[in-house]
This record gives structure tokens, C-alpha cells and sequence, in this order.
């Protein structure tokens, strides 16, 4: 996937949801600046992981990115080794671990790559099986959907704010296009 344009199609559509955001339902945060391979290994060495590949290629192009959808962020490099949002995911991991028994894999192999800012809602990365890239989980007390991988993810996300887009701020039904 090419992460530049990406990001680019999602600064044009959270641009427009901010110009027509009369009632402030959201913030509107770039995305944090790239990170380099080392950080990358920084985070893989202190957390004694491998980051997805699809993961660490977005993060150097974007390190993470505040509310990048509703009040949802994308931790960061730094997030990652220690922040309060990933303490928060990592707790709410523990807690809804136990009432979700169809998860195929250990907790600990489960890392927390989004969660919201009231710790309602969260997002893991599954380790890759068999070459594939790992799959993404989202949470809300219990799993609401399944992404096929980072990028499966990241269009998904940049799907709900097109979605968002067309129906909280321009009031139309929303056409794939």
C-alpha cells in the first residue's frame, strides 16, 4: 500500500469533516512525524516483539496519529513502549481477554495498536501466521470486528471517516466508490 497517499486521502477527508464540524463533535490532529528503522528496533527490542511488517512500514510514515478516527488514536513508536494510552489498552486487554474464548492466541502475543481516549474501544495486531501479514482485532468489550491485516485496517478506518463524513456532516447516504 502506498502510506503516503493514504494519509493524504485521509488528511482530505478529516479536512472536510473539520470545515463542517460546526457543533466541535471531534478534534482534528495530523498525523506525529515518521520514525526511523531504529525506532522501530527500539520498540521491537524493549518489547521483545516484531512488529508487523505492514505496521512498521506505516509508522515510518507516520508515527502515530491522535484521533485519527472519532476519539480513537494510533499509538506511535514511543506510545508503544510507554505511554498512559497504552497502559490503558493493555489493561482493558486483560480485562476483555477472559470473555472472548474463540481468540486463537495468547494474550501476550496480542499488542494494543489503538484505543480511544475514554478506554471504551481498542485495537490488537495478531503476530503473522504462516508469512501473512497479522490480523487486526477490534474491541468493545468484546470483538466487534476482524481486518485481514494493517492495511485491511487502515482502509477500513479510512472507510468510517468517509462514511462519517457523508452521514453525520453532509446528512447523505454513503455510495462506495
Amino acid at each position: 500500500m502506498d502510506y503516503s497517499n493514504w494519509i493524504k486521502r485521509m488528511l482530505t477527508v478529516r479536512d472536510e469533516m473539520r470545515m463542517l464540524d460546526s457543533e466541535n463533535l471531534y478534534r482534528y490532529y495530523p498525523p506525529n512525524k515518521c520514525c526511523s528503522a531504529e525506532d522501530i528496533l527500539q520498540v521491537e527490542n524493549r518489547l521483545k516483539i516484531t512488529l508487523d511488517k505492514q505496521y512498521a512500514e506505516f509508522l515510518k510514515c507516520a508515527d502515530g496519529w491522535r484521533e485519527f478516527f472519532a476519539s480513537i488514536s494510533l499509538l506511535g513508536t514511543q506510545e508503544l513502549i510507554s505511554s498512559p494510552d497504552m497502559d490503558m489498552a493493555g489493561d482493558l486487554l486483560k480485562t476483555v481477554y477472559p470473555l472472548n474464548p474463540q481468540l486463537e492466541f495468547a494474550m501476550e502475543d496480542l499488542l494494543p495498536i489503538a484505543v480511544d481516549e475514554v478506554g471504551s474501544s481498542f485495537f490488537v495486531i495478531t503476530p503473522p501466521i504462516n508469512e501473512r501479514n497479522g490480523t487486526v482485532i477490534w474491541f468493545v468489550g468484546q470483538e466487534v470486528e476482524r481486518y485481514d491485516s494493517f492495511d485491511g485496517f487502515l482502509n477500513a478506518i479510512l472507510q468510517y471517516n468517509i462514511d462519517d463524513l457523508e452521514e453525520s456532516f453532509k446528512g447523505k447516504n454513503v455510495n462506495n466508490e
